[in-house]
């Protein structure tokens, strides 16, 4: 009785192996196309040596990352906003025209003396959207001229803004 016990045992434990590496074999079969471009050249240890290079460089890679972010981000701390914003495009088609503000949180003009350029020049505000994003503030305002036939000047209007905005 003693030896059907130990003959059993050892059937379930190389059936558990057999088990095991078949799981092991499918599972190199999946990771060898993944590290390598023909992977029926390569063994099972060549396929898990060139997973962990791969692995290795990837982590690598990573913190290569991760310390450029860092520095970028020091750079972007210690210089001053003020430098870069605000900006002002204004993009202009028939009599319809979009400008487009960046401006920074720290930088105070008024909005409404914008919109009093624009109305002064002949246009009327269609419409006005605002985001924020960080320490940037988006402004975004849409007019039309009031009369087609007369039109409106960009540039002049471009001057006045920039009086007020800069």
């Amino acid at each position: 009785m003693a030896r059907k016990n130990t003959t059993s045992s050892r059937l379930q434990r190389n059936v558990k192996e057999k088990v095991r590496r078949l799981h092991m074999k499918n599972l190199l079969a999946k990771l060898a196309p993944l590290v390598h471009p023909n992977p029926s050249t390569l063994s099972g240890p060549e396929v898990l040596v060139q997973a962990t290079s791969h692995v290795k460089q990837l982590q690598g890679r990573i913190e290569e990352l991760r310390n450029r972010r860092m520095e970028m981000q020091s750079t972007m701390n210690n210089s001053s906003s003020s430098a870069r914003i605000p900006v002002m495009e204004i993009r202009s088609r028939d009599d319809v025209f979009e400008v487009n503000l960046i401006t920074g949180l720290r930088k105070n003009f008024m909005l409404h003396e914008v919109i009093n350029v624009i109305q002064e020049e002949g246009a009327e505000v269609t419409s006005f959207a605002q985001f924020n994003d960080g320490d940037c503030v988006f402004h975004i305002i849409r007019a039309k001229a009031i009369s087609a036939r007369i039109g409106i000047e960009i540039s002049t209007i471009e001057e006045k803004l920039k009086e007020v905005v800069y």
